[in-house]
């Protein structure tokens, strides 16, 4: 590479950055990660779909550590996207909002469901087939890792109406969190709904509203952080049997740490990471369970089994990402295509 393509690929780095906040991206950018090598340490768990032959004690305590604070991290970063978003534009119509998110989540459930996850969970005999499509998939009840895309769609349409009912009522849109732990505290008590991700919705929405103020009300939200936290231990202890310290612990570690983290925004691996976050999240348990599926039976060292699933199916679905979007077929993994 000569002086003039260097020169020009950190102009293009630096301008692929403006008007972001490196902090958000950062959080996403660990958030991802986590939530793949999770899935990977999982199997080392009793709850993993395939058993290794090998077995390992600390990789399973691994897995109880990431799950503690993993998926309310990766909530907490969607609240603060949204969050972004609402500064720069104002959403008036629910309507056109329910559509652009039906797009943007329901879409790739469906396609990803159908025929990603359907097509290995009922070939590779998992689960029957009828009863996995319609209990499993459409209502929901077993759905693997696509629950978050339909839980985080229900969570935006449900802020969406807080906020709205709360700006014409005139009422701070800070109550909204008080709503959001109201309805947190709910679902530790009470199932509501199990179908369609409502239980989930219930309990994250909590998370994506702490996310939505940590931009909103920057400066505020880095002195309250440490305040929420404590409460998260009272209300820990008083309703008994939760992880919400854990879960706040974990935001509040990332949170934190971010800014002084911001020297690998201009790396290339986290622009790859980050422009392929979602089809990532989208293509990476499948891969990861036909890795298991083939090479699980194996007395294969557990750590270096780990390393290896956990890097080839985070640049296998990258390369399938970028697939997709040289098919121009965007729209099922949540993008416009390609005009």
């Amino acid at each position: 590479m000569n002086l003039m393509e260097s020169t020009n690929m950190t102009i293009a780095t630096r301008n692929s950055h403006k008007g972001r906040i490196p902090e958000l991206d950062i959080i996403k950018f660990f958030g991802i990660l986590l939530v793949v090598f999770g899935h990977v340490t999982r199997m080392y768990t009793p709850v993993g779909l395939i058993t290794p032959l090998e077995s390992s004690s600390v990789l399973a305590i691994t897995t109880s550590i990431i799950y503690s604070f993993h998926m309310p991290l990766f909530v907490f970063v969607s609240g603060m996207t949204f969050g972004v978003t609402c500064k720069k534009k104002s959403y008036q119509d629910f309507i056109s909002f329910a559509r652009n998110k039906a797009k943007r989540l329901m879409i790739p459930y469906f396609v990803f469901a159908l025929f990603w996850v359907l097509p290995f969970m009922v070939g590779f005999g998992f689960r029957p087939f009828l009863p996995y499509l319609t209990k499993g998939l459409l209502l929901s009840l077993d759905s693997r890792h696509l629950w978050y895309v339909w839980m985080l769609f229900n969570v935006f349409l449900l802020f969406w109406g807080l906020r709205f009912l709360f700006e014409k009522l005139h009422i701070p849109d800070w109550a909204i969190l008080l709503v959001s732990a109201s309805l947190f505290l709910l679902r530790t008590k009470y199932s509501v709904c199990p179908y369609f991700e409502i239980n989930n919705a219930l309990t994250y929405q909590f998370w994506f509203t702490i996310g939505y103020f940590a931009i909103q009300y920057k400066s505020t939200f880095r002195t309250c952080l440490p305040i929420i936290v404590a409460m998260g231990l009272v209300g820990n202890y008083c309703v008994g049997g939760g992880k919400t310290v854990y879960a706040l612990t974990g935001i509040y570690v990332f949170y934190r740490s971010a800014p002084w983290l911001k020297a690998i925004t201009t790396t290339r691996l986290f622009d790859l990471i980050n422009k392929n976050s979602f089809g990532i999240y989208l293509f990476h348990p499948i891969i990861i369970y036909l890795l298991f599926y083939i090479f699980g039976d194996l007395p294969v060292n557990p750590y270096l089994l780990t390393a290896l699933v956990f890097l080839t199916s985070t640049a296998a679905s990258i390369l399938l990402t970028g697939l997709i979007r040289r098919k121009n077929m965007g729209v099922i993994i949540g993008e416009k295509p390609i005009a």
